[in-house]
């Protein structure tokens, strides 16, 4: 039996089971939204390690399943509230709680270095990995990367030309009844910046030729191209909303090898990269675990969904 952790609305999670029951591959999804205290057993002793999950009236020893594809899911545990610890200072009751949040926190690594032992894509602890340190490996490997800069202060930004921003680490994107807050990437220049700024990255602008999106699962690279035209704006909304322009990829073999590289020292084996190409140079700018492939899929004809699914079939 295959476990998959993930998130109830995930489009690329669905597709894929239709082809395991296809398949007739027995498989258990827990969805980060409802699994809230599955594991409700750990037993450790001299002979083995077995930690148990009830789901839907059913017990399922984690060793038992043949591997566990960690899409984008995880396993929660409920947090005593405050109320029901019963001290009467609140920077007592504060510290009580922090150190039960220590603890749990300390269990779930526990579960997951167990579940690493299975067959497993992935792994819920290298979900969100450091885009910084990322952009340092991949340098390190002999990726081109942006020029870039993290500073607090618009004079430092001396470069004429036009620079990219982004996050450090994850989109802002966000909403309330009123209003939703979206923050993409954008391309500014020095005399755009008007009000003060915390620590922020710019990267300088590259003219590029086309943008690359490969999905990667376990040896396959799957690629589309992106390709622009004179109206195209550049690096500053996802051009993934006109997903009429892509066409499929083949990157060159030593482009290949280095993603390769860099996902085992990452220590993932699946995950969307974004590439762009000048005409003559390729730039590595990230890599998602937890990307979406579900439109390269699509877009290529790849037929990912099946491709993961029949996978999952051989463990």
């Amino acid at each position: 039996m295959i476990l998959i952790l993930s998130e109830k609305g995930d489009i690329s999670t669905n597709k894929v089971i239709e082809w395991l029951e296809y398949f007739n591959v027995c498989y258990l999804r827990i969805n980060t939204e409802t699994n809230i205290d599955l594991i409700y057993r750990i037993i450790i002793d001299n002979s083995e390690i077995n930690i148990y999950i009830y789901l839907e009236n059913d017990n399922y020893n984690l060793k038992d399943f043949s591997c566990i594809w960690n899409r984008r899911g995880d396993f929660r545990f409920t947090i005593p509230h405050v109320n029901d610890i019963r001290l009467n200072k609140t920077d007592i009751k504060n510290e009580v709680i922090k150190r039960i949040k220590q603890e749990y926190s300390s269990l779930l690594n526990f579960v997951y270095y167990e579940m690493s032992k299975l067959p497993h894509i992935n792994d819920p602890r290298s979900y969100n990995i450091n885009k910084l340190i990322v952009l340092s490996q991949a340098k390190d490997i002999g990726f081109n990367v942006p020029d870039t800069l993290i500073v607090k202060n618009s004079k430092f930004l001396i470069n004429k030309n036009l620079y990219i921003t982004k996050n450090i680490q994850d989109i802002v994107q966000f909403a309330s009844e009123n209003e939703a807050v979206i923050q993409y990437t954008t391309r500014v220049s020095k005399k755009d910046i008007k009000c003060a700024f915390g620590m922020s990255l710019f990267q300088n602008e590259i003219n590029i030729k086309f943008e690359i999106r490969s999905f990667v699962f376990l040896e396959k690279i799957y690629s589309v191209a992106y390709l622009l035209n004179a109206n195209t704006p550049k690096r500053i909304r996802d051009s993934r909303m006109t997903v009429e322009n892509y066409v499929n990829y083949k990157l060159p073999r030593e482009i290949e090898i280095k993603i390769f590289r860099l996902m085992r020292r990452l220590k993932v084996n699946s995950g969307s990269v974004d590439i762009i190409y000048d005409g003559s140079k390729y730039f590595f700018l990230e890599i998602n675990p937890v990307g979406q492939f579900d439109f390269v899929s699509y877009c290529g004809n790849y037929q990912i969904e099946k491709e993961i699914a029949l996978q999952l079939k051989k463990y």
